[in-house]
């Protein structure tokens, strides 16, 4: 037995601990880090798209793994591999259970999908009683402490519509017997009960980029009850609250030590001060690794083990050749799907040849959509929740704008076509009538200023000019390809007296009517 307010370090020997609870977090078989887009788009040579692809693989590998928290990248490499901000942990205690925690940290890898390396293992004493350490001085940092409360059937039936309604299948995939888990680009939740309480979950989704600055779980600006109901469905079991932590002053400082001593800092930051830390451990530079020892190597040692199997330790090295070869400055399509790589972005959305292409509108394909939308409308739906379709349950979460704001320049200097040719009319008064009710009656499904539609509620044609790529508008309506293109067309023989009935001229005399925006005189006035 090991001294402290936690009756053993071991699983074994935890009387209050619930069997349930045991059972929860007693550790799965070890396996790597999975990574979701290594996974889907570099894991077999199938997936793989022609040209350096296992470079690629790799610096996503090492930018996930945050090799450059502890091996030095400066300039051009830091730009290429990160690191990303790891989880912040000054307040994991009023989220996590401690006996997850301590488990947890014995063997992170037991634990599906993450990218927590072993860090134990450098430790002379023993593992267990050093993850003890560690939950103690975690739970000393935070004053609020980890509460259970009971599963609520009606608010977890309510959540289980919300998971499906908002996308969550797309990254973390259906959660029912009859649908398992199998897909390896899933972010697997499997066993949420050992870790949260109902009120530490609810924070979590609340605000899940103040405690996962990286973004690789977005916001999904949830209200209080959606939060609430979400984090019922996804602890539906009951779990007996066990024993609280009562820190020890001996077990929190040894706790900090092990902090300091293992590099946490690194990666976490200050868990006292909730900020980031400067580097403590003393490393090779990333172009120096060697990739027969340390945390390339398979055996166990004095270093963090990530259990990278064959394909990820293959393109990490290919990926370390490139960088000591150097690497030329990524273009805007390479830094788009770096970023969407990383972000599993290409769960919703299609680009190009990568993803799914959608029948729907929601989620849309990001395929040229930088000829599309303008760039400032791309940072408002990148970093401000900006939405056209407010009615639609699906939602586009936030990332964070560290994470994402250069996608909304990227996007438009990857995809605009600037030699399209601009129609100008002069004729904004004509274009009035054309939006109306004598003309095409836009207004009986679009939104306008907004005011809601007769009909369907398409949206707001007052947003139009703020919102599309004025050449896109054009040929949207011009282009018999399109859908709308080929209404407009049937449409157009009806006001043959307006503009000698140009349909170029009326589509432009629209685009000059709508750049009033909510200023515009409307159509039926």
């Amino acid at each position: 037995m090991v001294r402290g307010s936690i009756s053993s370090p071991t699983l074994a020997s935890m009387p209050l601990l619930s069997l349930a609870l045991a059972a929860l977090i007693a550790p799965a078989q070890a396996q790597g880090p999975a990574i979701a887009g290594f996974e889907r788009f570099y894991r077999s040579e199938q997936s793989r798209p022609p040209g350096p692809a296992s470079i690629e693989g790799g610096l996503l590998l090492l930018r996930e793994l945050r090799c450059a928290a502890c091996h030095v990248a400066g300039g051009q490499l830091a730009r290429a591999v990160g690191p990303d901000p790891a989880p912040r942990l000054d307040r994991i205690a009023r989220r996590a259970d401690a006996r997850w925690m301590q488990s947890f940290l014995g063997e992170p890898h037991g634990t599906a999908g993450t990218v927590m390396p072993d860090a134990l293992g450098r430790l002379a004493e023993d593992r267990e009683v050093a993850a003890l350490d560690l939950v103690h001085y975690l739970t000393a940092i935070d004053r609020e402490r980890f509460v259970r409360a009971a599963p609520d059937a009606e608010a977890a039936e309510r959540g289980g519509k919300l998971y499906r309604e908002i996308g969550c299948t797309a990254c973390h995939g259906p959660r029912t017997e009859d649908d398992p888990e199998d897909d390896s680009t899933l972010r697997p939740l499997a066993a949420l009960e050992a870790k949260y309480g109902h009120g530490g979950l609810s924070a979590f989704l609340a605000d899940p980029l103040t405690h996962r600055p990286s973004g690789r779980m977005p916001d999904f600006a949830l209200s209080e009850k959606e939060t609430s109901d979400l984090a019922h469905h996804l602890l539906r079991a009951e779990v007996a609250p066990g024993a609280p932590v009562r820190p020890t002053i001996q077990r929190v400082r040894s706790g900090r030590r092990h902090f300091v001593e293992l590099g946490c800092h690194d990666c976490h930051g200050d868990p006292e001060s909730g900020r980031a830390a400067p580097a403590r451990t003393r490393a090779a530079a990333l172009i120096e690794l060697r990739t027969d020892s340390g945390c390339l190597a398979d055996a166990a040692g004095p270093h963090p083990r990530y259990r990278l199997d064959a394909a990820q330790r293959e393109s990490i090295l290919a990926a370390l050749a490139a960088l000591r070869a150097g690497l030329d400055m990524p273009d805007a399509p390479t830094r788009i799907a770096r970023t969407m790589e990383r972000l599993d972005c290409y769960a919703c959305h299609a680009r190009g040849a990568r993803g799914v292409e959608r029948e729907t509108p929601v989620p849309p394909s990001l395929t040229a959509v930088g000829d599309k939308l303008t760039e400032d409308w791309l940072l408002a739906v990148l970093t401000q929740d900006a939405r056209v379709r407010p009615r639609s349950r699906a939602r586009m979460p936030r990332f964070g704008p560290s994470n994402v704001r250069h996608l909304a320049t990227d996007f438009v200097l990857a995809d605009l076509d600037r030699k399209r040719t601009l129609l100008t009319s002069g004729e904004e008064e004509t274009g009035r009538k054309l939006v109306g009710a004598r003309g095409h009656d836009c207004l009986a499904c679009h939104v306008f200023q907004g005011s809601p539609a007769a009909r369907a509620q398409a949206p707001d044609l007052a947003r139009v000019t703020g919102r599309l790529q004025r050449h896109w508008f054009q040929s949207f309506l011009l282009e018999p390809a399109t859908r709308r293109g080929a209404a407009w067309h049937a449409a157009a023989g009806a006001l043959p007296k307006l503009l000698g009935g140009s349909a170029e001229a009326q589509v432009a005399a629209m685009w000059e009517y709508l750049a009033g925006g909510d200023e515009a005189r409307r159509p039926d006035e």
